[in-house]
């Protein structure tokens, strides 16, 4: 059995075309009895211009994260300047997390002389 403790949540809503749209985002951990993972859910509570509702969702799961990179991309989600939509929230955490770990590699690559030479030449 799992259960989503949410750390953080954000409410947006705005009017386009004739609809009003409500999106949620939550920032949570997601616990099993085996490990602890990262959740960010966000919804989409829509209603046209005749009075129908719609609602959709999507919940990213993300094994393995450090609590601040998570805690930066819901803020990025959340504080977009437009909204985003739950259909687009995968992508932006795939994206977020490649962007990360690409920073996160330093290569540290040695070219030239061997450390104990000197411009005068080899130490003695």
């Amino acid at each position: 059995m799992s259960r989503c403790r949410v750390l953080r949540e954000s409410v947006r809503s705005l009017s386009r075309d004739g609809q009003e749209f409500v999106l949620s985002y939550a920032l949570g951990v997601l616990e099993t009895t085996d490990n602890s993972q990262c959740c960010i859910q966000a919804s989409l509570k829509a209603r046209d211009g005749l009075g129908r509702d719609s609602e959709s969702g999507c919940t990213v799961a993300i094994s393995h994260l450090q609590p601040e990179l998570g805690r930066r991309i819901f803020e990025l989600i959340a504080e977009a300047e437009d909204p985003v939509f739950p259909v687009h929230v995968p992508d932006i955490v795939r994206d977020q997390l490649s962007a990360a770990h690409l920073v996160s590699v330093e290569p540290c690559i040695r070219e030239g002389r061997p450390a104990e030479a000197t411009s005068e030449g080899p130490a003695s």
